[in-house]
């Protein structure tokens, strides 16, 4: 009876080479400074086939290398090489975490991983796992240093004979050095990448370094018309100018006259906008400024704000101002003296930088703070200061324009609206530390309500003649306020002539403006014309502006020697276009 014959023989099954690497996801994209109080870290995932199109085997080494804003952000562990990192693949996946630094920026994470180029040979005698000399059939063909795969084994190796490689480094890239026996296959390797590109490091909140309001009209005749628009944006970026990672930041929006959209929600550039138009509330009646006070240094270089009264009111053009209000959710702005991207608490014992106030820790490193600093002033000597910071109170209407919010409690002084950004009921006033995401005191807000205003006219639509102002800046006569001295020259000209010889100019001035001594809506034209002689000037175009008092337009009449006639008359006419509004004065002057 013939018996079973078997034998048995080992296969080495080698899986095919990778073909092709590609980027998969960021998740997230953004990802906010270190300290920012937002994610700090992103998972970064590739994908690598093999030359079948199938995903390569599970431990297929792939190694990763970063380039950034150089802030010491870094991918993989916190170690030596904060950019570069090796990983393996699952599924054909590998994933490699990327952490964020201190300076924002786009980041690019590239994967790469070997693949068989095409050129072969075989061992010609076993391997063990040590060997630093592998002797091949022949060389032929492969690079004079590169990386070569036996098996699953990947080798480096700085030089080759006709039928060995040497100086061999063994199980790079993660792989294991391993024995191998004669006759195994040798491929040489290429290298293949792939990059992940949309990558951003942010500062995650608006600074109130870096965000402003603007309009596209400063001057709206509110008190004449409702409904005449303009747009209010808002432009904001992080503490380092960077305006893309704010993309659907909600701002609010409020004013004190007139109506706003009341939410803007920012695009991929950092803008919102919303309309603001004229209908009630005007703006409030408030008390002229004066030489002296914070108001008049603020706005008219130190003098009387130009005024007149007519019975018990006085009009100023601050009577026509009106404030709008932006807030969002961010930090207050400081100085960053040490470039480090982060506020720093206990930073130095020299002065507070001017334009800033400064913390004092207290003599504790990043204690709470004990007390502030004004600019120019150092804190008491066992403590440090901290970097320079300007503190923000809850947002209010300036109706007066003078920098303070006002409960409207004294005398003179108006209550003031306030955002009760808290919520407690009360108006808070600035705390004396630093607020934002990473702040670390343990009152600090976090989430702090940061704010910018910007001053808007409502003016009237009627345009009104004014006298020569006198020294206090009063336009009234003194048969209208005894207290004042302003002159009419003729008719309503501030200077005009008594007569103009010939051969001779004559100055005429007129002062022209709304019932609050603002400019008239801007695109309004002043022009003048003369019936006799040459003029020289009449003719301006009001600018729209946020007015400070009337228009001044000054010109002159040039009347030839040869003159026939024995009068002229000049006329200025003012025009709205816009609006449909004509208004003109005339006087006639001899000529002698």
């Amino acid at each position: 009876m013939a018996g079973n014959v078997s034998s048995t023989i080992a296969l080495t099954v080698t899986p095919a080479s990778a073909g092709s690497i590609q980027f998969v996801s960021a998740t997230p994209q953004v990802i906010g400074l270190k300290g920012s109080g937002q994610t700090a870290s992103s998972t970064i995932k590739f994908l690598v086939n093999d030359i079948n199109g199938n995903p390569v085997a599970d431990g297929t080494a792939v190694n990763f290398t970063i380039r950034g804003p150089g802030g010491g952000e870094y991918i993989g562990e916190a170690d030596d090489t904060l950019a570069t990192a090796t990983g393996s693949t699952v599924s054909g996946n590998a994933t490699v975490i990327l952490n964020s630094g201190t300076v924002a920026g786009p980041v690019t994470v590239t994967a790469s991983t070997n693949i068989n180029s095409g050129t072969t040979t075989t061992i010609s005698s076993n391997t063990d796992a040590t060997t630093t000399t592998i002797s091949a059939t022949s060389t032929s063909g492969f690079p004079a240093t590169g990386r070569i795969r036996i098996d699953n084994e990947l080798i480096d190796y700085t030089g080759k004979t006709g039928t060995t490689f040497t100086g061999c480094t063994r199980g790079v890239s993660s792989t294991t050095a391993v024995s191998h026996i004669s006759g195994a296959k040798v491929y040489n390797q290429d290298t293949i990448s792939s990059s992940a590109t949309q990558i951003s490091i942010g500062g995650g909140v608006p600074s109130n370094t870096h965000w402003n309001l603007s309009t596209s009209k400063f001057n709206l005749p509110g008190f004449s018309w409702s409904n005449i628009e303009a747009t209010i944006s808002v432009y904001m970026a992080d503490r380092f100018g960077n305006y893309n990672v704010l993309t659907g930041t909600a701002t609010s929006f409020y004013t004190e006259g007139g109506a706003i959209d009341r939410q803007g929600i920012t695009d991929s550039t950092g803008k919102t906008s919303v309309i603001i138009r004229t209908q009630s509330p005007s703006p409030q009646d408030v008390d002229r400024a004066q030489t002296g006070d914070a108001i008049s240094s603020a706005y008219f270089n130190g003098n009387n704000e130009p005024y007149y009264t007519s019975g018990s009111v006085t009009y100023n053009p601050r009577d026509g101002w009106v404030t709008v209000l932006a807030t969002t959710s961010g930090e207050e702005e400081f100085a960053d003296e040490n470039v480090n991207g982060l506020f720093t608490r206990s930073y130095a014992t020299t002065i507070c930088p001017y334009g800033y106030i400064c913390e004092c820790d207290g003599g504790v490193t990043n204690g709470d703070p004990t007390t502030t600093v004004n600019a120019g002033s150092q804190c008491p000597s066992s403590e440090k200061r901290s970097e320079g910071f300007k503190d923000l109170g809850e947002p209010f209407y300036d109706v007066n324009d003078d920098g303070t919010r006002d409960d409207g409690l004294t005398s003179g002084k108006p209550f003031e609206l306030y955002i009760d950004a808290n919520g407690n009921g009360q108006y808070d006033t600035p705390n004396g530390m630093w607020d934002g995401p990473d702040c670390e005191g343990s009152t600090c807000e976090r989430n702090k309500t940061i704010w910018k205003e910007s001053r808007l006219v409502f003016s009237y639509g009627t345009p009104q003649f004014y006298p020569l102002p006198d020294a206090n800046n009063c336009y009234n006569l003194i048969s209208e306020n005894p207290a004042c001295s302003a002159t009419f020259a003729s008719g309503s000209f501030a200077v005009a002539p008594v007569s103009i010889a010939k051969g001779a100019s004559g100055s005429f001035t007129v002062i022209v403006g709304d019932a609050n001594l603002n400019l008239l809506e801007g695109g309004t034209t002043i022009t003048a014309t003369a019936s006799a002689g040459t003029l020289i000037g009449g003719t301006y175009t009001v600018p729209d502006a946020l007015s400070r008092g009337p228009t001044r337009l000054t010109f002159y009449v040039d009347i030839s020697a040869t003159e026939t006639k024995t009068s002229t008359t000049v006329t200025v006419t003012v025009t709205n276009s816009t609006r449909g509004l004509t208004s003109s004065i005339s006087v006639a002057v001899p000529i002698i």
